[in-house]
């Protein structure tokens, strides 16, 4: 199954952007007090590529978040989806990664900012169940990942998720307290 088939962000173009400062423009207009902080995030690497524009803005002291992420020059907003979407997206990607039959797989990220983490992928094979090997992770996980980090109030530091064919995608996730909650979708 393609992760587009499972989750449908939506292409932001110019007049979408002007209707999200028009919507500012707007909440300004009502009297509400309006902050807003735009931020470019670029791949780490040598081309310097955008792959957020992440727009955190408070409205009368709230905060509010809007992460609009670039795939393929187009930039899509996750911002919109639900948290089983970007699950099953998740679930999706992870599956379309791993080059050949296996038994379980597993990704371990941390992320204690927005704009930076540590991710990687492991998994088993039918035939070499003890010998783990590790799979391609990319920007797409990171970008699923850390807007389900966005959601999470407050936000976990670090995640684990371990998942086998046709059984539910099991999440850890540890926070900066010492906590740690466990779930399964």
């Amino acid at each position: 199954m393609d992760q587009m088939d499972v989750f449908k962000p939506t292409e932001i173009n110019q007049q979408a952007w002007q209707q999200f400062e028009q919507t500012l423009d707007a909440q300004r207009q009502a009297g509400h007090e309006v902050a807003l902080d735009l931020q470019v995030i670029n791949l780490p690497n040598a081309d310097q590529r955008p792959i957020i524009l992440a727009a955190r803005y408070q409205v009368d002291g709230l905060p509010f978040y809007k992460a609009f992420h670039y795939h393929n020059d187009a930039v899509y907003d996750l911002s919109d989806a639900t948290t089983e979407q970007l699950l099953a997206a998740l679930r999706s990607t992870i599956e379309q990664r791993i080059p050949q039959p296996w038994v379980s797989a597993r990704v371990v990220a941390e992320i204690p900012a927005a704009d930076h983490g540590l991710l990687y992928g492991r998994f088993s094979s039918a035939n070499q169940l003890r010998h783990e090997q590790g799979f391609e992770v990319d920007y797409q996980l990171f970008f699923i990942l850390r807007e389900l980090r966005e959601r999470s109030k407050p936000a976990w530091n670090a995640i684990e998720l371990v998942t086998s064919p046709q059984q539910p995608l099991r999440l850890t996730m540890s926070f900066a307290d010492g906590q740690v909650e466990q779930t399964s979708f």
